[in-house]
């Protein structure tokens, strides 16, 4: 419930909000978060920025990000972690681009999702769990916010 999401900044009163909202914790498989990981910062992201910079020009900007952002958790991953990951990384972005090859990149997003993130969201969770009226998968979710607050999809 950081007021920054990347670059962007969540306005005050949307943040404050945010902060004192009940909580729905929504649970996926594993190889369904990896999954939408793979899809949204690989698939996508890299087809965005090809759109916008070029091909090769795009491929370069995106893997760069890549690297700028296990980077920006090294602290938190350990040296000898972050350092096995970059390997990891490097590996995977050079078999997705010559090969389509994407096992690579599934394996470190699975580890990146249980050995880092998870650890962190539930250390968060731990801490807010007063808040929490509901945990459950996507239509356990959809079912409970359409029964308790009448919130449905459009």
């Amino acid at each position: 419930e950081s007021a920054h999401i990347g670059s962007r900044t969540v306005p005050p009163t949307l943040h404050q909000a945010m902060r004192q909202s009940p909580l729905v914790v929504l649970q996926a498989e594993d190889e369904r978060r990896v999954d939408l990981t793979f899809a949204e910062y690989v698939t996508r992201a890299l087809a965005e920025y090809q759109r916008h910079y070029g091909e090769d020009t795009g491929f370069h900007q995106w893997r760069d990000g890549q690297f700028a952002a296990i980077d920006k958790i090294r602290k938190r991953l350990g040296g000898q972690r972050h350092g096995q990951l970059r390997v990891l990384l490097d590996r995977a972005i050079r078999r997705y681009r010559e090969h389509g090859d994407a096992a690579p990149y599934r394996e470190l997003i699975h580890r990146l999702l249980t050995n880092y993130y998870d650890p962190m969201y539930d250390y968060q969770l731990r801490g807010k769990t007063e808040r929490i009226v509901f945990e459950g998968n996507a239509e356990e979710a959809l079912g409970f916010l359409r029964d308790e607050y009448g919130v449905g999809l459009l």
